[in-house]
C-alpha cells in the first residue's frame, strides 16, 4: 500500500490550502465592538474627564463666507435623522464615523470640521486615536 503522504495532491505554488482559507475566514470577521463605560451623565468615560469642559459654548465667526455656506450645504445633505416612530428603539436615518487616525487629505470639508471639533474638545483627554 502507498503511504498516505504520497497520496496527497500537491497544490499549485501560491494556492491557499484549506488551513489558509480557515485563517482568512477568521481574520475577515469583524472585531467585536468595544464596550463603552459611561459616566453618571451618560457620556463616554475617559481618563482626564475632570479636565474637560462640557459646557455650552458658541464660537461666532470662526467659519465665514463660502466656507460656511459649503459646510451648511454638506451638513444639510448628510443629515437624514428623522423622529423616532412609536416604540422603535432608534430613529431612522444614517450616522457617520470619522476615525481620529484618518488621513485628513482624504476627508471632505464636513468630515475635517467634525474631526477638528473632536480634537478641540478631546485635547486634554487621554484616548486611543486608533479606537476614536
Amino acid at each position: 500500500t502507498a503511504d498516505d503522504s504520497d497520496e496527497r495532491e500537491e497544490s499549485e505554488p501560491g494556492a491557499p490550502d484549506s488551513s489558509d482559507e480557515r485563517e482568512d475566514e477568521a481574520s475577515s470577521e469583524p472585531d467585536a465592538p468595544a464596550e463603552l463605560t459611561l459616566d453618571a451623565a451618560g457620556r463616554v468615560a475617559v481618563v482626564g474627564a475632570d479636565q474637560l469642559d462640557y459646557g455650552y459654548r458658541v464660537f461666532d465667526g470662526v467659519i465665514k463666507g463660502a466656507a460656511l455656506a459649503g459646510l451648511r450645504g454638506a451638513a444639510g445633505a448628510a443629515f437624514t435623522a428623522r423622529t423616532k416612530k412609536g416604540d422603535e428603539a432608534y430613529s431612522s436615518g444614517s450616522t457617520y464615523w470619522v476615525s481620529a487616525t484618518t488621513d485628513r487629505a482624504k476627508l471632505t470639508n464636513l468630515e475635517r470640521a467634525a474631526l477638528d471639533i473632536f480634537e478641540f474638545h478631546a485635547k486634554k483627554a487621554v484616548y486611543d486615536p486608533a479606537r476614536s
